[in-house]
């Protein structure tokens, strides 16, 4: 290795780099979805919150999800995550690691905020929800 070369790091909790690839790969890729004939697009809606849990990206339990909102005022999670979440892929009766979209409703979007502590995004979108103590 020359002088000029970078060491390869390895991010605490990711002890394989080409893992730490794979998930930095998965999570800047867009995703797009029709559910219900709504059309949802990471590329196009407002990004509000991200969140992950901390699991490395092999861990069955490992997820990071994203909080967005169409043009139109609908809220979704976009993200990836193990075979024991909700973005799991099954196939043949085998579950893996996969990505996904879920809509969900103004309250929901809100109590998601609120579970991942999220203060200043609740006052910057969901102001109309709250009242001074």
């Amino acid at each position: 290795m020359t002088a000029n070369q970078k060491v390869p790091r390895v991010e605490q909790g990711h002890p394989h780099p080409k893992r730490l690839r794979q998930s930095q790969q998965l999570k800047n890729r867009p995703i797009k979805r029709i559910i219900d004939g709504e059309r949802f697009d990471t590329e196009t809606a407002l990004e509000i919150a991200a969140r992950e849990n901390g699991l490395p990206f092999n861990d069955y339990y490992h997820i990071s999800e994203t909080l967005y909102q169409t043009q139109y005022g609908t809220y979704f999670l976009a993200g990836s995550g193990g075979p024991l979440t909700r973005y799991a892929f099954e196939y043949g009766g085998v579950k893996g690691y996969g990505s996904g979209i879920f809509p969900l409703s103004e309250d929901d979007a809100y109590e998601w905020l609120k579970i991942n502590g999220y203060t200043d995004a609740i006052e910057e979108h969901f102001s109309h929800m709250t009242e001074n103590a």
